[in-house]
């Protein structure tokens, strides 16, 4: 539909105006000088100008309203056509945000999958936990691993590339990989002072850490587990949030194929 210029609408309102008072003048003339043919419709006449004379205000108010959404509307049109420029001109960036993105997720899954699946060799499937006794070298190269990992995790964390989401899932990783590295420290801490040296810490001191070790070799079930329920966690949603990215793009580029003649 063809769109008057603001004008228009305004010498539109004018007339409609107008034509309501020259209305309103015929239905007084009626009132004064009802027909003499037909009476009656001629009260009848009057009794619906007189009406139409009381809610004049309201008419001519409504009239004015329309109006002003008309004269308005090609407003509303160009502020939608520089949004969706807006939106356009934001498309490389959000491509460009969403290659890093993938990028740096691929990178923090290879790691995190790699760190996770070093203990499962150790792991007793049928009974659901780790295999007893711990094997000490096993316990120092994992603590050192995953010492490693949330290292490079927090380097991802300070690039914020991500959603709040997906940082806030990476925080929860980390935090969980912290704890079963403590734990595995933990476990491992009175073999770095046996047999007895220079730095004996005492046998009271030793008798506490070889307790500690045996509380945290019982936790250590449940640390591994929490970590990789984190990182499936983290997959899930990281696949959530860069689905919804390219969406979006999907949706500009339609917005420009529709804008071609």
């Amino acid at each position: 539909m063809k769109i008057l210029p603001n004008s228009s609408y305004i010498v539109l309102t004018i007339a409609v105006l107008i034509m309501v008072a020259v209305l309103i003048g015929a239905g007084e003339l009626t009132c004064y000088a009802p027909s003499q043919d037909d009476p009656v419709r001629g009260w009848k006449t009057c009794i619906l100008f007189r009406l139409f004379k009381e809610m004049q205000t309201l008419v001519a108010g409504i009239i004015a309203l329309l109006a002003a959404m008309l004269a308005l509307r090609p407003v509303w049109m160009q502020l939608g056509r520089m949004a969706q420029q807006n939106e356009i001109a934001s498309r490389e960036i959000i491509a460009e945000r969403l290659a890093a993105l993938e990028m740096l997720i691929a990178e923090d899954r290879e790691r995190i999958s790699r760190t996770l699946s070093n203990f499962d060799h150790a792991f007793d499937q049928e009974h659901g936990s780790f295999r007893r006794p711990l094997d000490m070298q096993w316990v120092h190269n994992r603590e050192h691993e995953i010492a490693s990992t949330f290292r490079n995790l927090r380097n991802s964390q300070a690039l914020m590339l991500g959603t709040d989401r997906i940082e806030a899932q990476r925080h929860r990783i980390i935090s969980s990989l912290e704890l079963l590295n403590r734990c595995l420290g933990t476990i491992i801490q009175p073999v770095h002072f046996y047999p007895p040296d220079e730095y004996w810490p005492g046998e009271d001191r030793y008798a506490e850490m070889e307790e500690a070790a045996a509380f945290a070799a019982d936790e250590l079930d449940g640390r591994w587990s929490d970590a990789v329920a984190a990182f499936l966690q983290f997959e899930e949603l990281a696949e959530e949030e860069l689905s919804a990215i390219r969406r979006r793009i999907r949706q500009i580029d339609d917005m420009v194929v529709r804008q071609q003649p």
